[in-house]
């Protein structure tokens, strides 16, 4: 009688129903019969049983909470994708990749050359976009100067649903002229207006646009060293700076020498932190033997001379110079390099293995700025301008400088853009959201924006072919006017059958031309007028 009133009381015992939308009403989970089971005797052939159906309330609690979907959502598509990567929903990331595909290869298709940014008196040897503000630009050129350039949103456009940017130069820095190249730019992480530059005139600074100041942190005082790379580790505090004898500066935030590193033999071309882990530093040379190393920076001690080189973590040997070695933004695991000859590489890591190669005509001389491959933020999709052959025995029909997208999984051509000017497209770098590019074409700035869907058709042997009809609306009569040294010109791929438009310089040579073989031909005609009459008087 004592265990059954036990029992009774035991049933009498609260209910606790748990916070999850449960398909059927009359299921709510009775804690007190599950504890009293729990501690019921097992039997003496059944031990292992009774310690597996013992459970505290919590775990329970935890068990049936797992099992629940999540009542919040994602409110947009990036935080969506980056919970199937990395999040909970990371065993479904084998949909990530063609859902982030196909937007990115739609966005890429709207891009449209909309805006004259800039101009320089001399071509542009660096551009940047601030990591936080993604409408702020800056652009800088041989000579030095310095160009600062920031998005408005344009008031008088048709429709607001589609409302575009107004890329305006709010400030322009003068340069000391020859000999004061710029090599690379860096915005400050939080104040748009700081940038740190590094420059062929042997020093290192800091430039405060909105009062014009600079601040200088190193000189070297040697017009036969100059710095060639630089780049900012914000999280350590530190800016970093290579010459062009392989050697590394570091210095702190406000501009204090804090020591000299060996790095490389020759002159380090490219440097550059990892945005996903901040102790990672990947240099590149001239040197094909030791073109790529990946350092951790917390294991480099001071040594300027050349015997005491610190031990790499990673060297990537190359077969010819190097422009540029970049690791991947979007998780950080690859490794970008692009040569000064015809060859793209992606490196996988942690073991930085040659993943794959990509076979790409843009060699470097002397006159142009170097052709530099760089990510897309949102995908692994590289973005490099072609600089292609010349065919000399037919140098008009050749295939047109543009702008390629190529998948860095499978080396294939996604997309080709067209410059608005038939010029070299040497740096191409796209803004944090992947919105605008921004394209430095010799002296020329233009930037990218989205707009409606191109009219260009893919072709056969996947290159995309810009129509005349539709290169011509996309920018105004006016941008246009500064934009062009020379008439905007339309190729055709080798083999194919459309007319070329002829450009202005050709037609005043041909008129030029067409002049000056009719007055050789009026002189001729004189001068035998003339020997046909002296002919005449001496018969007489």
């Amino acid at each position: 009688m004592a265990r059954v009133r036990k029992a009774k009381k035991a049933d009498s015992g609260p209910v606790i129903k748990l916070p999850f939308k449960s398909k059927k009403k009359e299921d709510p989970v009775d804690v007190a019969s599950a504890e009293r089971a729990s501690d019921a005797p097992a039997s003496k052939g059944n031990n292992n049983a009774g310690e597996k159906t013992r459970m505290t309330e919590e775990e329970l609690y935890e068990v049936l909470q797992s099992s629940c979907e999540p009542s919040e959502k994602p409110r947009n598509v990036l935080k969506c994708l980056d919970l199937l990567q990395y999040g909970p929903k990371r065993d479904r990331c084998f949909y990530v990749k063609s859902v982030r595909d196909s937007r990115v290869q739609e966005s890429i298709k709207r891009l449209q050359a909309a805006d004259y940014a800039g101009r320089f008196t001399r071509r542009i040897t660096a551009v940047s976009w601030h990591q936080r503000y993604p409408y702020i630009l800056a652009s800088a050129s041989k000579f030095g100067d310095i160009m600062y350039i920031a998005g408005t949103p344009n008031e008088l456009a048709s429709n607001p649903d589609e409302a575009q940017l107004n890329f305006t130069t709010k400030a322009d820095i003068q340069g000391a002229g020859a000999g004061a190249s710029v090599t690379a730019i860096k915005f400050h992480d939080t104040d748009p207006h700081l940038l740190y530059r590094s420059s062929i005139d042997s020093t290192v600074a800091s430039y405060d646009v909105v009062h014009g100041r600079a601040n200088i942190f190193y000189d070297t005082k040697d017009y036969n060293r100059w710095f060639c790379s630089l780049d900012v580790n914000f999280p350590r505090s530190l800016v970093f700076a290579g010459d062009n004898k392989g050697l590394a500066y570091k210095f702190s935030m406000d501009g204090k020498l804090e020591g000299k590193l060996r790095l490389h033999k020759e002159k380090i071309h490219h440097c550059e932190f990892s945005k996903k882990d901040p102790n990672l530093l990947v240099t590149s040379s001239l040197g094909k033997s030791d073109g790529v190393k990946i350092w951790d920076i917390r294991f480099l001690k001071e040594s300027p001379s050349k015997e005491n080189i610190p031990t790499p973590l990673h060297v990537l040997e190359h077969s010819s110079a190097l422009n540029c070695a970049r690791f991947s933004p979007v998780d950080g695991s690859r490794l970008l390099t692009s040569d000064q000859l015809d060859e793209i590489r992606v490196y996988q890591g942690p073991l930085w293995q040659d993943f794959i190669t990509i076979n790409h005509h843009h060699k470097q001389f002397q006159h142009i700025t170097p052709v530099k491959a760089d990510w897309h933020p949102i995908n692994d999709y590289i973005v490099i301008g072609r600089y292609p052959k010349m065919d000399k025995a037919d140098p008009k029909n050749r295939a047109p400088r543009a702008i390629e997208f190529f998948d860095s999984y499978s080396g294939k051509l996604v997309d080709v853009i067209y410059p608005p000017l038939d010029e070299i497209c040497s740096l191409n770098v796209f803004n944090p959201t992947g919105e605008y590019l921004a394209t430095g074409m010799n002296s020329k700035l233009v930037v990218w924006r989205p707009g409606r869907t191109a009219d260009r058709d893919v072709n056969s042997n996947n290159t995309t072919k810009s129509k005349a009809s539709s290169s011509k609306s996309e920018l105004s009569e006016a941008t246009r006017n500064l934009l062009r040294g020379r008439r905007a010109r339309e190729y055709s791929p080798t083999g194919d059958g459309d007319e070329e438009e002829e450009d202005t310089t050709a037609k005043k040579k041909r008129a030029r031309t067409k002049t000056t073989s009719t007055s050789s031909a009026a002189n001729k005609t004189k001068t035998s007028a003339k020997s046909d009459a002296s002919k005449k008087q001496k018969k007489k």
